[in-house]
């Protein structure tokens, strides 16, 4: 469409005309990909000859339900889409919908077509960990190099890795790492870093158990002496988040367990944390005692004098300088102990059908204890008053 517009000077005369023209795309959108996931699939811009401001719209398509669009372009999925069950017209994971930029009353369209690959997934941490640091450990140095394909962990705790140049089968020798990011439903730090193996097809749980599992030598050995009967697979890809069929279910054994392991790693990166150590090298001492610890009796983890042991043997072998006083590690020990008792028992879902109760023990339990070590480790604090 073209719009003459005639500029008239005294009485008359010579005029102008001005032509505008519809907006101009600046890119090709017909071949967009994005890793499922994501809510953003990106900025989509067109110019104007006449510089005259561009606003965009959705305006057709099969799959136009499915975005929003700002008016300055960019362009997101409402729902982040799932490879595993696409929501796309012909369930193909390819999305089609025609985006419109106008200036003025002029209007130009282009086809937009999204195509959604498939990511290694899981979640981070034994409860939710949002903003959490999660990558491919490609070289196996629980590192992040340059190299490696990172990303963090959303607002409920999942993440999404791409899978290019990853080809194993169903659980990879690869692993992942997670370290950092904030416990949702705790609202505190998460100072621990933590291990799994990527799972080709399922989506994989980070947390203390699967740490231990990457650093035993037997982790046949080590499910048998946790009490837990199921394969490898059906433990690393068990949803810890939800609760529990009963007490006896994969899933119950494994939240009591990780609880009571992710209270110990607490402790123990806490402990050292102004140290010249990396989290690496803790998490790694942390977790062979453990399992140390587990295959003589998974009591050990609730007993006062394993855990005395525990925390001793680890300081004298990473904290050189004694910077914490045998009576320290006692003090810790007990409580660790008491906690770890109480976190045995599953929420009474009678008076407790939400398990509010028993994440208000465990926030009550970091900030009786951890947040202590911290300001003692930092020095804010005496040792009498920790």
């Amino acid at each position: 469409m073209c719009i003459f517009v005639v500029s008239a000077c005294g009485g008359g005369g010579a005029g102008e005309n001005i032509t505008y023209s519809p907006p101009t795309f600046s890119n090709d959108y017909s071949s967009l990909s994005v890793l499922e996931g994501s809510l953003s699939v990106t900025n989509i811009t067109a110019t104007d000859t006449n510089n005259r401001p561009v606003s965009y719209s959705i305006t057709d398509g099969e799959d136009k339900d499915l975005f929003s669009m700002s008016l300055n372009g960019q362009l997101e999925f409402i729902v982040a889409p799932n490879f595993e069950s696409p929501s796309d017209g012909d369930s193909k994971n390819t999305y089609d919908i025609t985006v419109s930029a106008s200036a003025g009353e002029n209007t130009s369209t282009v086809k937009v077509i999204i195509s959604v690959e498939d990511a290694f997934e899981g979640r981070v941490g034994h409860e939710a960990i949002s903003g959490a640091v999660v990558f491919i450990d490609s070289n196996s140095n629980f590192k992040l190099d340059d190299s490696e394909s990172s990303t963090f962990s959303n607002s409920q705790g999942f993440f999404y890795l791409s899978k290019d140049g990853n080809n194993c089968s169903e659980i990879c020798s690869t692993n992942l790492v997670a370290q950092g990011g904030t416990y949702i439903n705790l609202n505190q730090r998460n100072s621990s870093m933590m291990y799994a193996p990527i799972l080709r097809d399922e989506l994989v749980t980070i947390a203390p158990v699967s740490t231990l599992i990457i650093k035993a030598s037997n982790d046949s050995v080590l499910m048998n002496s946790l009490g837990i009967n199921e394969s490898l697979l059906s433990v690393l890809k068990e949803d810890v988040w939800l609760k529990g069929s009963n007490k006896n279910s994969l899933r119950s054994k494994l939240k009591r367990i990780n609880y009571q392991l992710g209270y110990i790693f607490g402790t123990t990166n806490s402990l050292f944390v102004n140290d010249d150590i990396s989290n690496n090298e803790i998490t790694s001492k942390t977790a062979e005692k453990l399992i140390d610890i587990i295959n003589v009796s998974s009591d050990g983890i609730r007993d006062q004098s394993t855990l005395d042991l525990f925390y001793r043997n680890l300081r004298d072998e990473i904290d050189s300088e004694y910077t914490y006083t045998n009576q320290s590690m006692s003090t810790l020990a007990k409580t660790a102990s008491e906690i770890n008792k109480l976190l045995m028992n599953d929420f009474d879902e009678t008076s407790d059908s939400l398990g509010i109760g028993y994440r208000e023990l465990i926030s009550r339990s970091y900030s009786t204890i951890i947040n202590p070590i911290k300001n003692y480790a930092n020095e804010y604090i005496s040792e009498n008053l920790f």
